[in-house]
């Protein structure tokens, strides 16, 4: 079973005269400490990069062996309103701009949840949703390196133990309030870099989801280790639940996707041998007759396949035999 995979990048400013963030290293530690257990129970593998740059970033994103599998991507470092700070290989910064970057990361099949622990973030955070992500963690403004460095590693100790996101979230959320309390938001914000025109009057970290994918709120790293489904296509909404549920032998076709299961470990290898850059150019599906080749592909991987290819399914006839019909 192919396990979700936290990708947590992070990266500082270490030019002369820059803003370096000293907590940095700490949460990188607290995140690591946090998912431990969750690693060793083998619900998720941990993905690392410190001193991330844009090209390590994206080549993790595109390494087969992490193909569609990156569940959640944090990263902790300093941010504008659209735009990373990422590390460069001369030991400067660089900026990854938000033109690129944000198609990119919405581009990711399996991407449940952005955290952007970085400061004036919220633009961007938006912009993901808007353009696919399930859910994204951003900042309004300027905010304090302890509280963020703390607010992660509570949401992520949540998240590792099980909980669902929006309620790893939450509490995470309740954690930082109980400590620093609400009367005075200020605290929250890094007032030494900003100077607030009026005392704020709201948490600076908001959690956005996409309209129609409120589901994500329920995610959890369980449910996803054991589902063979994870990071494939979801069947497309237009395909609704067929009034009879009851086939028998008759085979599904693409109406019946929603309820068509049991076949989850073939549909995902399929899927992926068909993406795989090393693909071979015709793939062999064999087996008995009757025994579900044709609901496996019409109901199982056809539907998650639309959205990326044409597909045009022709049954073979007997009497102009294989070689005859492929011609």
């Amino acid at each position: 079973m192919s396990k979700p995979v936290l990708l947590l990048a992070f990266a500082n400013d270490r030019e002369e005269g820059g803003q370096y963030l000293r907590n940095l290293p700490q949460e990188l530690n607290s995140l690591r400490r946090a998912l431990e257990k969750a690693e060793d129970q083998q619900l998720c593998e941990v993905v690392i990069l410190p001193g991330a740059t844009l090209d390590g970033l994206i080549a993790t994103f595109q390494r087969e062996k992490y193909r569609g599998r990156i569940a959640v991507f944090h990263y902790g470092g300093h941010a504008g309103s659209y735009e990373l700070l990422l590390e460069a290989a001369s030991g400067k910064t660089e900026l990854a701009h938000g033109e690129g970057l944000i198609p990119f990361l919405s581009s990711q099949k399996g991407l449940q949840l952005i955290f952007l622990n970085g400061c004036f973030s919220a633009q961007q955070a938006q912009a993901l949703v808007q353009q696919g992500v399930p859910a994204v963690i951003g900042t309004a403004n300027a905010v304090n390196d302890d509280i963020a460095c703390e607010l992660a590693g509570s949401f992520y100790k949540a998240l590792g133990e099980g909980s669902p996101l929006d309620k790893a979230w939450q509490e995470a959320r309740y954690k930082a309030q109980a400590r620093e309390g609400s009367q005075d938001m200020n605290r929250y914000y890094d007032t030494r870099s900003i100077k607030l025109r009026a005392a704020p009057s709201q948490f600076p970290w908001q959690a956005y989801y996409r309209p129609g994918a409120e589901a994500v709120r329920d995610w959890n790293l369980p449910d996803a280790a054991n589902d063979p489904y994870f990071g494939l296509p979801e069947i497309p909404f237009a395909y609704g639940y067929p009034e009879d549920p009851f086939h028998f032998l008759e085979r599904y076709k693409k109406e019946a996707s929603r309820i068509f299961f049991g076949r989850g470990s073939y549909i995902r290898d399929l899927y992926h041998r068909i993406h795989s850059p090393q693909a071979a150019p015709a793939i062999l599906l064999y087996g008995q007759s009757g025994v579900g080749k044709s609901s496996l592909l019409e109901a199982g991987l056809f539907p998650r396949l639309e959205a990326e290819y044409e597909i045009r399914l022709a049954r073979r006839r007997p009497e102009t035999g294989l070689l005859g019909h492929l011609a």
